[in-house]
């Protein structure tokens, strides 16, 4: 049998069952496989995204992906696969499709991958119950570089609400991209993020 992170082997892993957490968020992503016996985490881990046109469903999907890969790779059958958003869910469950290109390719390999899994259940739940997941993608934002912009007197244009009259000092700038983005955005990009 496949060896856990922790090295040891996974006992009788192709018939236990283990739950699938992922959450997405516009800097990265956290995974958490649990064995749903008793909660003990099998993995985890967090991904620090850098792209400047990337999406929360595509984060999503990103980090479903990779749990469903690594779930794979450890040898387990039966997974329940935690989905914290309705519509992520929905493009699971298979009855709805993603109209997006992007978004399209990665539920085709979902989907493939899934077929891997003796069982493979999704169910929806709330962003509480996913907290180890939720915790590892808030530590993505948290751990992003981007810093606030230095005082000046030259009026910069927000790459969220477009608003081009507001001062420097009040701006933040994304450390990789160089887009600019008021306060107010930010504030309501990281909120939204974060639920």
């Amino acid at each position: 049998m496949d060896p856990n992170p922790t090295g040891n082997s996974l006992d009788g892993s192709s018939s236990d069952s283990y739950s699938l957490f992922f959450k997405g968020s516009l800097a990265g992503f956290g995974v958490a496989i649990c064995r749903e016996e008793d909660d003990s985490i099998l993995f985890q881990k967090k991904v620090s995204l850098h792209y400047s046109d990337i999406s929360g469903w595509e984060t999503e999907l990103m980090a479903l992906k990779l749990g469903l890969t690594k779930a794979v790779s450890l040898g387990i059958k039966h997974i329940t696969i935690c989905c914290c958003d309705p519509e992520i869910f929905e493009f699971v469950m298979e009855r709805s499709v993603p109209h997006h290109e992007k978004f399209a390719l990665l539920m085709d390999d979902v989907h493939r991958i899934r077929q891997q899994f003796t069982s493979s259940i999704p169910i929806l739940v709330t962003g509480k119950q996913a907290n180890f997941a939720y915790k590892l993608a808030k530590e993505t934002l948290v751990s992003r570089n981007i810093r606030p912009m230095p005082r000046t007197t030259q009026k910069k244009t927000c790459g969220i609400c477009f608003v081009d009259d507001i001062e420097g000092q009040e701006m933040f700038s994304a450390a990789l991209c160089s887009h600019y983005f008021c306060v107010e955005c930010m504030k309501q990009r990281i909120e939204v993020s974060l639920n």
